[in-house]
């Protein structure tokens, strides 16, 4: 062993080798899904596809709340010093979300028609919304299970769990499209979902067990105030890139030839996630160590282990997008014929990746200092300027390379104004007794 068992080194150490298997595991599974699906469905039928499921992650993100980093950050912060308030939260967080899942579940089927007639100016892609309505459904408990399992820092649980929905991502929804078209593959993730559903449970239940915490508790509903006070600015903040893609994807699916546009837009973003692999894995592993930093007052470890992952984000996917831009016309050749000739979409939305990785580390420093409004406020003026751009590149005629452009040029402006006010939070943390001013008093 390189680490000891149980020191502050050997949890990060751990942390980060499971989670980044099961982070590259999804990566790699969801490229192959896209490319596949592309290949069958084509470039048009595969736009429709992308909007469809641009729009039930939409209805997922309002259905979690931004529950599940709530359970990641007050689990870890917690389970040791305060037992019943972390059981408290894992009560309450889980019954939220089968509340709000089953709500935003019954909105979707009921105006799947209006959505898809008035906003996607497609009548055909009603019928993919009601399938998704039972997905988001099913899909809320393994995502808030998800954040629990990092607060409780069962990494290679939640590593297992993640590798498994990779590996069904892979294989259902791909058959359902070669047997049955854009119902088909709605049809596999459905089956997906409910797969993970029971698969996630287990592992939880197992999980808690494990850590010594009781399930379900009474009394949970006294944490309902973490609902306006961490987890809606974080569903706002985190749901901003959500909801700016949907309208951008709206306000190119409008366009004549735009659900062809939009099929080359998703085949580039889907290289872009194999280049924020890292800062996936850092994010994930660092945000319940540094949250756990703070509530025992260990300011120099988590000053020392933040400067290390926005480094570590900036340097490797750095290395990545040269790599993505050079093989470019390769990339987007492997979707198929007609995604040739798209590379330049393909180059600017890897130079995204560069700064989108460093804001992903960002925005978790401002949720583990409470700061989660004002996290949402620089990511609000991110999306204004997102959409501004967008907008105007798309009246010039420059369809999904537009948005690739404009997406490149906020996330830029993003991380320079986020990287200020961060450095201004922290300066001087920690010398001389100061404290790291947490603005919430949870």
């Amino acid at each position: 062993m390189f680490f000891r068992k149980g020191t502050a080194t050997g949890r990060l150490a751990g942390g980060m080798i499971w989670v980044s298997l099961a982070t590259a595991v999804n990566r790699i599974s969801f490229l192959g899904n896209s490319i596949f699906l592309a290949r069958v469905l084509g470039k048009c039928s595969f736009g429709e596809f992308t909007m469809a499921r641009s729009t039930l992650g939409l209805f997922q993100l309002l259905s979690g709340f931004g529950l599940s980093p709530t359970a990641t950050k007050f689990v870890s912060q917690y389970r040791e010093t305060k037992r019943d308030r972390a059981e408290a939260i894992i009560t309450f967080t889980t019954f939220s979300v089968s509340v709000t899942s089953f709500l935003f579940g019954i909105s979707l089927f009921l105006f799947s028609s209006p959505i898809s007639i008035k906003a996607l100016k497609n009548p055909g892609l009603a019928p993919l919304l009601r399938i998704g309505a039972f997905i988001i459904f099913l899909g809320g408990i393994p995502g808030i299970l998800n954040g629990i399992l990092l607060g409780l820092e069962a990494f290679k649980t939640y590593a297992f769990l993640g590798m498994f929905s990779s590996i069904l991502l892979l294989v259902f929804p791909v058959l359902g499209a070669m047997l049955l078209g854009l119902k088909g593959a709605f049809y596999g993730f459905l089956s997906m979902v409910f797969t993970l559903l029971f698969a996630g449970f287990f592992l939880f239940k197992k999980e808690i067990g494990k850590a010594g915490l009781r399930f379900p508790v009474k009394g949970a509903w006294k944490e309902a105030h973490i609902l306006f006070g961490f987890s809606l600015p974080v569903l706002l903040s985190s749901g901003i890139l959500i909801i700016s893609t949907w309208v951008l994807n709206a306000l190119l699916a409008q366009r004549e030839g735009g659900y062809a546009q939009m099929g080359l837009l998703a085949a580039a973003v889907s290289w872009r996630g194999p280049l924020i692999f890292i800062p996936g894995v850092l994010s994930n592993s660092f945000f319940p160590i540094l949250s756990n930093f703070l509530g025992n007052s260990d300011f120099r470890r988590f000053k020392k282990a933040l400067l290390l992952q926005v480094a570590t984000i900036a340097v490797t996917t750095s290395i990545g997008v040269l790599l993505v831009v050079f093989f470019s016309p390769f990339l987007m050749g492997l979707f198929g014929k007609t995604f040739k000739g798209s590379s330049s979409i393909l180059n600017w939305m890897a130079l995204s990746a560069i700064p989108m990785g460093i804001t992903m580390a960002f925005d978790k420093i401002f949720q583990a200092l409470g700061h989660t409004w004002l996290g949402l406020a620089t990511s609000l003026a991110w999306a204004g300027l997102l959409i501004g751009l967008s907008s105007v590149y798309l009246g010039q005629g420059k369809g999904a390379e537009g948005i690739a452009r404009a997406f490149c040029i906020a996330y830029t402006c993003h991380v320079t104004w986020q990287g200020i006010i961060v450095f201004f939070l922290l300066k001087g943390v920690g010398k001389g007794g100061k404290s790291v001013p947490q603005r919430t008093p949870y």
